[in-house]
């Protein structure tokens, strides 16, 4: 199956960074292309905050109303696909899991990451509800509560002091891992509780969370728990296409946004550590200036080689 659609540029992956590169990029004049499969890590979170305009309101929210600004402008798309593979080229060839086949000049790789959830029951479906990642966009709102953090490494320990500034009451939980003499007085001096026991499961309503249990038998009352997961790309087009990753497992891209690869570009969450919505968004509009000033160039390139 083969499919005449060609845009200048073509984004893989229409959450936050793709939408705003998008625009940017609708902008400047370009034609644009983005591609979506609607498997955000976010998905499952009710609410997101720390954002100016859409304070409060839930991601799936704030993209719809960013899918629709994105529309306004006549040479951008917008398609509900899947994308397996970007084939180097000029033009680059784009291909998407139906079969199709489309072409651009560029491609923006915005695929996000997958957060790696413990193996403990419950943990997946309190995930993104009552179990968090980003103390900065959800701590303010929990700030009553006796909240913990899941973890045993020293990023971990400092996120747990981190919390202190919300909460007057938190709980490291390191699930059956040892905390070193050195930063258990940390903890200590900071009036963190401790607990090391192994959890065996999460007990929770409907994702919000009630209590943990731990292999001891006993357990904990808690509201809600903070994470600071490990992450792998959530699409291998990057790394197949031949974009470099960095140690942890980023892609690897320069201060233009370009990647390893001629003519692939990265933003948001699959280039940066940096996970919330307002960085995102920063980062697509930063990806969508320097792709159009690149493909200007290259315009310009052409014209000086027509002797």
């Amino acid at each position: 199956m083969v499919n005449n659609l060609s845009a200048d540029v073509i984004i893989i992956g229409g959450s936050f960074a793709g939408l705003s590169a998008a625009l940017a990029l609708a902008r400047s004049g370009r034609s644009v292309a983005v591609f979506d499969n609607d498997d955000a890590c976010n998905k499952s979170s009710e609410k997101a905050y720390n954002i100016l305009t859409n304070d409060g309101l839930s991601p799936q929210e704030i993209k719809s109303k960013a899918i629709k600004n994105v529309m306004n402008y006549k040479s951008a798309s917008f398609y509900t696909k899947t994308v397996s593979r970007i084939a180097e080229g000029d033009p680059l060839s784009i291909e998407t899991v139906d079969g199709a086949t489309y072409s651009s000049k560029a491609a923006l790789l915005c695929t996000g990451m997958a957060d790696i959830i413990p193996d403990i029951p419950g943990f997946a479906d309190c995930w993104g509800k009552s179990i968090i990642h980003c103390p900065y966009c959800h701590a303010y709102e929990r700030q009553a509560r006796h909240v913990s953090m899941f973890g045993h490494t020293e990023e971990d320990i400092v996120l747990a002091g981190l919390l202190k500034t919300w909460n007057k009451d938190v709980t490291l939980l390191t699930n059956g891992h040892p905390v070193l003499a050195e930063q258990h007085e940390l903890l200590q001096k900071q009036q963190i509780t401790i607990k090391t026991q192994s959890i065996s499961a999460l007990c929770h309503n409907d994702g919000q969370l009630r209590a943990v249990a731990f292999d001891d038998g006993t357990s904990f009352e808690v509201k809600d728990i903070f994470v600071n997961p490990a992450a792998v790309q959530r699409s291998s087009i990057g790394e197949s296409a031949g974009c470099e990753l960095l140690e942890n497992q980023l892609i690897k891209i320069d201060d233009f946004h370009r990647t390893t690869v001629t003519g692939v570009y990265a933003a948001g969450d699959c280039c940066t550590s940096f996970r919330t919505i307002s960085i995102a968004i920063a980062s697509g509009t930063k990806a969508g200036i320097f792709i159009h000033q690149d493909l200007h160039k290259m315009h310009l390139k052409k014209l000086l080689s027509r002797k």
